[in-house]
């Protein structure tokens, strides 16, 4: 016969052994250590799920799963722009299945972010680009990664290039505008990048930040005719209006600037009240609050083509806060003051810390003789009659389609964004492709590889001339006048006045086609790059 109040006794025992147990464990598994191990499983687990349904349903139009892991517009019909594929294995399967279904073959990615991933899944068919720290690509690799996505674009009427970033966002952006009115799609930089903003269903302003917009503008300038400086100039300082609020206190600045991603020069706030610099006066960041009104800072650096500016705050406990940064061409800046406002500062521009008057001047002086040597980038945009040869022709061209009324992109009235998983259809629904007989790639990749020689040539051919015309005793040819780009760095960029016919003992397009084929992707700059 049953004791039931033994059986309930031993029961109670067990229960509290039981839960004594789980309160034990539960302590050991809720550690720091334990807490992260139990994220990281899940992390996998999550990628393996990923990756099974990527491999159990193949990329389609009514596959939403598999569609809402990448982020992919179809800007034109031959233009994508898209995030960076290579976070995970799975969104990086998902592009890479998406362009072999409907672009077998006739597609070319370019990567414009720091990052790379595993080319294989594009078939190597990857473009590669470094600017480290820079927000937009410096000026004359702008224009080669212009001459690059044209060589594999006008290889074939059907390929297409997909260009990405880190975001997919501003560098993105600017680099397809830049293409597409390279190519002749569009008549200005900024109708061409207000068309990419639409297509990803946002303004300008928030697509880009001010440096990437004034580099648009600086390659609208060139397309236009205006050479940069080619000569070396000095920042003899710089005045900020005010101090900012980053702490009760105001802020401790300090400015550093950036050539090719490498820190040129820091510069600390000058306090000696006197005519004479005393350097040594100021080599610590010191407080400044907004009521002690503009700050000085003597720099007295050579600059030379693209610079990076950025301005950080040092917090009493050893931390430092990015203020904010611009980034720049000296070929560009007026002999005199260059003054940034605040909404042409990257990250001032939506700082409600910064006040609505805030400005940073930037005072240039003539440099009276340096050792920097300009880029081979920097040798084209300078030097290199073929070309400024080919701008002209570019110029000529537009206009002869502007007065024939020949179709070009319509950029007031584009059609819905196109993006996967979204439900609007693409601008032309694109369908799988077999693959078609095209120019070799491996043929165009090779010729693409042999730009950095022919940068190098024009710099040693200028340099030659140079140092001829000087023992000849001639003068060096004047630069031609400068403008200041950014006071109409926002505004809406007036049509071009009629072209010139290029000289006549110019060689003939064709050939320069030729040349414009042969450029490749640049040597692989040093990986020391700038955090925002």
């Amino acid at each position: 016969m049953f004791n039931t109040a033994v059986l309930r006794s031993k029961l109670e025992q067990a229960k509290s052994s039981a839960l004594a147990t789980a309160e034990r464990v539960q302590q050991k598994v809720l550690t720091e250590e334990n807490k992260e191990k139990v994220r990281l499983m899940m992390e996998r687990i999550g990628n393996a799920v990923e990756e099974l349904v990527e491999e159990t349903n193949p990329l389609g139009k009514d596959n939403e799963v598999a569609s809402e892991m990448i982020d992919l517009t179809y800007v034109t019909d031959r233009f994508i722009a898209m995030g960076y594929p290579g976070r995970r294995r799975s969104t990086l399967l998902a592009v890479s299945r998406h362009l072999k279904m409907y672009h077998k073959g006739q597609y070319m990615v370019l990567n414009a972010s720091e990052e790379t991933y595993d080319y294989s899944a594009f078939e190597d068919q990857v473009l590669e680009f470094k600017f480290p720290g820079h927000p937009a690509p410096p000026l004359g690799m702008l224009f080669k990664m212009c001459a690059s996505v044209e060589s594999w674009i006008e290889a074939d009427p059907q390929n297409v290039m997909a260009v990405h970033c880190l975001t997919g966002r501003g560098r993105t952006s600017v680099v397809l505008s830049c293409a597409m009115t390279w190519l002749g799609l569009f008549e200005t930089t900024f109708e061409a990048l207000a068309f990419v903003a639409r297509r990803r269903n946002e303004p300008v302003e928030r697509l880009t930040i001010p440096s990437q917009r004034r580099y648009a503008q600086y390659f609208a300038n060139v397309l236009d005719g205006v050479a940069p400086r080619s000569d070396p100039v000095v920042l003899r300082r710089a005045i900020m209006s005010r101090a900012p609020q980053f702490a009760a206190r105001g802020c401790c600045p300090y400015l550093q600037f950036f050539k090719s991603g490498k820190l040129a020069f820091t510069a600390t706030r000058f306090e000696k009240q006197s005519d004479e610099i005393d350097l040594d006066a100021a080599k610590e960041p010191t407080w400044a609050s907004p009521d002690d009104g503009p700050l000085a800072f003597e720099v007295d650096c050579v600059v030379h083509g693209d610079i990076l500016l950025r301005c950080r705050h040092l917090d009493d406990d050893g931390s430092r806060v990015s203020m904010f940064r611009a980034a720049l061409h000296s070929g560009f800046a007026p002999v005199g003051v260059l003054r940034l406002a605040k909404s042409q500062l990257d990250g001032a521009c939506s700082d409600d810390r910064f006040q609505n008057d805030f400005f940073i001047d930037l005072i240039f002086e003539p440099a009276t003789k340096t050792d920097e040597e300009p880029s081979h980038y920097d040798a084209l945009l300078h030097r290199d009659s073929r070309f400024w040869a080919e701008v002209r022709a570019r110029k000529r061209r537009v206009a002869e389609k502007k007065i024939n009324n020949e179709t070009k992109i319509d950029a007031a009235a584009p059609d819905p964004v196109f993006a996967i998983g979204a439900e609007d259809p693409p601008p032309s629904p694109p369908q799988p492709k077999q693959q078609q007989p095209h120019i070799a790639t491996d043929e165009l990749l090779e010729r693409l590889a042999q730009a950095d020689a022919l940068f190098d040539d024009a710099a040693t051919a200028a340099a030659a001339a140079d140092q001829q015309r000087e023992e000849e005793g001639g003068a060096a040819p004047a630069p031609q006048d400068d403008i200041d780009l950014l006071e109409q760095e926002l505004r809406e960029a007036a049509p071009p006045p009629a072209p010139a016919d290029p000289p006549a003992d110019t060689f003939d397009i064709d050939a320069f086609e030729t040349y414009l084929n042969e450029l490749g992707p640049p040597a692989a700059e040093e990986e020391n790059a700038v955090a925002v």
